[in-house]
C-alpha cells in the first residue's frame, strides 16, 4: 500500500473514476480555451491601443524600475499567462484521452502539472499573506478561500492518481500513447 491515499469514486461517490477524470479534463479544456481566447483578444487589442504605455502606467501602477517600459512588462505577463493556458489545455486534453483509452501514461502530465500548480499556489499565497497588511477579517476570508481551493485541488489530484493506480494495477501493457 502506498503513502498517497486513493479513492474508489470521483466527486464524492457520484461517478466512477474514469468518468470523473473525463469530466475534470473536459472542464479543464473548456477553461483553458476560454483563457486562450480571452488573453489573445486582450493581447491583440491592447497592443493596438495608441496610448497602451500610458494606460499601463496610469491604471496598472507598474513600478518605474522597469525602465519606463510598463507595456512591455504587462505584455510579458500576458504572454506568460497565455502559455500557461496553452499547457493547461494540452494536459487537460491528455487527461480526457487517457481516461477514455484507459492509458495511465496520458494521466501523468495532468498529475505533474497539477502538483506543480498546487505547490506554486501555496508558495505564492504564503508570500502574499506574509506581506499583506489588513484587518484580520479580510485575511480570514482570503485564507478560507485558499484552503478551499487547496482542498479541491488535492482531492481532484487524488482522484486522477487513483485512476492511474487502478489502470496500472489492471495490467496496462504500455503499448503506446494512444493505443487502447
Amino acid at each position: 500500500m502506498g503513502v498517497i491515499p486513493t479513492v474508489r469514486h470521483c466527486f464524492c461517490g457520484c461517478c466512477r473514476l474514469d468518468t470523473g477524470c473525463k469530466i475534470l479534463g473536459l472542464l479543464g479544456t473548456i477553461a483553458g480555451l476560454v483563457g486562450i481566447a480571452t488573453l489573445s483578444v486582450v493581447i491583440y487589442f491592447d497592443g493596438t491601443r495608441p496610448d497602451a504605455e500610458q494606460f499601463c502606467k496610469h491604471w496598472l501602477d507598474v513600478p518605474a524600475c522597469h525602465g519606463g517600459h510598463a507595456y512591455a512588462v504587462v505584455l510579458g505577463v500576458l504572454v506568460m499567462f497565455l502559455l500557461i493556458c496553452l499547457l493547461y489545455t494540452l494536459v487537460s486534453i491528455l487527461l480526457v484521452i487517457g481516461a477514455r483509452k484507459s492509458n495511465p501514461t496520458l494521466l501523468l502530465p495532468w498529475l505533474v502539472w497539477t502538483a506543480i500548480s498546487i505547490i506554486s499556489s501555496v508558495v505564492q499565497n504564503v508570500a502574499f499573506f506574509c506581506t499583506q497588511e489588513g484587518t484580520p477579517k479580510f485575511l480570514f476570508m482570503e485564507i478560507a478561500q485558499v484552503l478551499a481551493a487547496l482542498f479541491l485541488g488535492c482531492y481532484f489530484w487524488v482522484c486522477v492518481y487513483s485512476l492511474r493506480r487502478e489502470l496500472l494495477g489492471s495490467g496496462f501493457g504500455g503499448r503506446g500513447y494512444l493505443s487502447t
